[in-house]
């Protein structure tokens, strides 16, 4: 029987949050694998979630992990399987055990620590959340000898060509990100993500030495939609360490990305923030929104849906070619079509302005003072 093919799943693992899951990517459907509390050497790469992964696909078979990789396929697309088959060293071939020298790809989220409380955001990611829904363990983090056995993980693995770092918000360690940056070797991509609030001259300048380094900010909106959707933050703040970040920084060597998650609250921000913000990142990704769902922009009434989506079109189609090759709206093309043709049901719209009772009470946050127009483009049940 042919195997599930899967570069991933032999060569590549996922620790997160905090070293709660193990995963051999961040592409999975459900992440509910055991979590562990001694975190070896040997259990990172041979945890018993990944081998029963890789079990399954040496018989043939899509675990149910894998499952969004699967749904894509069926409906004709490029899964992140396929490419995964095409960029790594063992074309998708599967095997049980694995060592370092099999690895080629490591993704560590250091913590749920993070100082905002988005609300697009999960406990798992935001330790404030998890205070604010008052539970018992709010912090997820490795320990000290396990943060040891995880800087041994990546030393041995030599043939490791990609190292991704994550939080909560990784610039609140940064202890330990200075020496990740110092023990892995050079000749790898280097890939951060960072929600822009923090900016540290001194470790970013660290990462100029690696092959390839890219920061991969997560602004979502700007101005009052960013305030709103990110509790703590303040737009001018960051807004103020993206320019320092192409003043300082060297972005030949460093290369700056906006990751933008598209929601109800930022959807008719979009052109706005291509217009203003395209010189500072050298690619503008969006993206469409999973969950939760009271956020999707199919809560937008349809009506306002279409007559962006024509704004959009004749806005893109007219953008010299310099900055919309900078740009990549696939997803948003399709999740609009997908919105107009799918409006939000009664029950999740009823469940948007619930929300919203809870942003204006519990904190502080008013739909009415920081974005107005959507009590008119959301509509009532």
């Amino acid at each position: 029987m042919d195997q599930f093919k899967c570069g991933y799943i032999s060569s590549s693992v996922w620790i997160g949050p905090g070293g709660r899951t193990i995963l051999p990517c961040c592409y999975t459907s459900k992440q509910n694998a055991v979590g562990y509390l001694d975190l070896d050497s040997d259990s990172i790469i041979n945890h018993p979630v990944l081998k029963e992964i890789r079990k399954a696909a040496i018989k043939g078979d899509a675990h149910e992990l894998c499952e969004d990789c699967v749904i894509k396929e069926q409906h004709g697309l490029k899964s992140p399987r396929h490419k995964a088959n095409e960029k790594f060293s063992n074309k998708g071939k599967v095997k049980v055990d694995i060592n370092y020298l099999d690895l080629e790809q490591v993704y560590l989220s250091l913590s749920n620590i993070c100082n905002y409380k988005c609300v697009i955001c999960s406990p798992g990611q935001s330790h404030l959340i998890a205070k604010e829904q008052k539970l018992s363990n709010h912090l997820h983090m490795v320990n000290d000898t396990e943060f040891d056995k995880f800087i041994t993980l990546i030393k041995e693995a030599k043939n490791l060509k990609r190292l991704q770092i994550s939080g909560g918000e990784p610039f609140q360690h940064k202890a330990r990100l200075k020496r990740i940056i110092e023990n892995v070797q050079k000749d790898i991509e280097f890939y951060l993500h960072t929600n822009g609030s923090i900016f540290d001259e001194q470790l970013i300048k660290m990462m100029e030495d690696f092959t390839q380094a890219q920061i991969a900010f997560s602004i979502d909106g700007h101005k009052n939609s960013f305030e709103y959707q990110r509790t703590n933050g303040v737009w001018n703040e960051v807004y103020e360490n993206i320019k320092q970040f192409n003043a300082k920084i060297d972005t030949n060597k460093v290369k700056p990305e906006n990751q933008y998650t598209v929601t109800c609250f930022n959807l008719l921000d979009i052109k706005d923030f291509i217009e203003n913000y395209h010189p500072y990142f050298g690619a503008l990704v969006f993206h469409e929104l999973k969950n939760p769902h009271m956020y999707n922009i199919n809560v937008l009434k349809t009506e306002v849906l279409k007559e962006f989506q024509n704004e959009l079109k004749i806005y893109y189609d007219n953008l010299p070619d310099e900055i919309e090759s900078k740009i990549n709206l696939k997803a948003i093309w399709v999740s609009l079509r997908i919105a107009i043709e799918n409006p939000a049901s009664d029950e999740t719209i009823a469940a948007f302005w619930k929300r919203a009772e809870y942003m204006d009470k519990v904190r502080g946050i008013s739909l009415t003072e920081k974005l107005p127009h959507l009590l008119d483009y959301v509509r009532n049940v």
